[in-house]
Formats: C-alpha cells, structure tokens, sequence
C-alpha cells in the first residue's frame, strides 16, 4: 500500500505520481532517498534496531508530511546514480527467491 494507510493524503499522492513516472527504479529511488534523508545514523552499540525502526518511521512520516519536495528531489538524484539493470537484477533475484522449490 506504500503507506497509504499513515501518510497524509498530499504526500501520498506526490509519491504515487513519481513512481507512475518513473516506474520500479522510482520504488526503490524513493526508498534510498528516505533512508538518506530521516534513517538515524546516531547510536551506539547499545542502540536496539527496533527504535531505530521507530525513529526512521517517526521522523519519514513526518517528512512526507512537510518536506515532499525534498524527498522527492533526493529520490530523483538518486535515480540519476541508479543503474536501472541493477534495480531490475535485484527485483528478479528477489522474485526468483519466491518460487517454491519442486522436488
């Protein structure tokens, strides 16, 4: 649902056209530009990987709720480093891991 269900409906709509636009490299785009902008790089050892989870999805969620453009902006650098026949590689692989395995 690609956060329908808890960004705020403006934000929603901004991401769902870049990714009409841009295809399965806009997916994977949009989701490196979130890491970059909101994923937490502080914390030390003793910092649990869930509220870093909760930290990244606090802080995007916010993001998309004031700073659209900048995300979108940094998710379309970052189609421009993209190679695409990585992206569709990684989704075949991952598709590929999928199918069930017959005897």
């Amino acid at each position: 649902s690609l956060m329908a269900g808890k960004w705020p409906l403006g934000a929603i709509v901004r991401l769902w056209d870049f990714l009409f636009s841009e295809g399965c490299c806009g997916v994977f785009a949009s989701f490196l530009a979130l890491l970059e902008l909101y994923f937490p790089m502080q914390g030390g050892p003793d910092c649990e990987a869930l509220e870093a989870v909760d930290a990244f999805r606090s802080a995007s969620m916010c993001g998309a709720d004031r700073e659209m453009d900048k995300i979108i902006a940094s998710a379309r650098r970052w189609l421009e480093v993209l190679p695409h026949s990585l992206v569709e590689k990684l989704r075949a692989d991952l598709l590929a891991d999928d199918e069930p395995v017959t005897p």
